[in-house]
């Protein structure tokens, strides 16, 4: 299913990238992940919480494989696929619309 995001995200089109990844991870039923309304459940639930942890980690492998290779680095650190999500909004979101406004 990952060959559907054909679109990499750069330093210049977080828009196009974003408008291509939302449906496919509300398609996926991910989308919650990384806008926070799916929480990792409290380590003291061991399935839940290794169920979670699991899908997470997956979603961050799809996020990472959406970036090109100059975008990846901003999210080194993360330890989650929400870090990841709102470190690139944060980066990348206000140039994109400085760019529209710009155009």
């Amino acid at each position: 299913t990952h060959h559907l995001l054909s679109l990499k995200l750069n330093e210049t089109n977080y828009l196009s990238w974003r408008i291509q990844i939302v449906p496919f991870l509300r398609g996926q039923q991910l989308f919650g992940y990384v806008d926070g309304t799916i929480v990792c459940p409290l380590p003291t639930d061991v399935e839940a919480y290794n169920n979670w942890q699991q899908q997470d980690n997956n979603l961050m492998s799809i996020l990472v494989g959406s970036l090109s290779t100059e975008v990846i680095p901003t999210v080194h650190w993360a330890s989650t696929s929400k870090n990841i999500w709102d470190t690139l909004q944060e980066a990348y979101a206000s140039h994109s619309n400085i760019r529209i406004l710009s155009l």
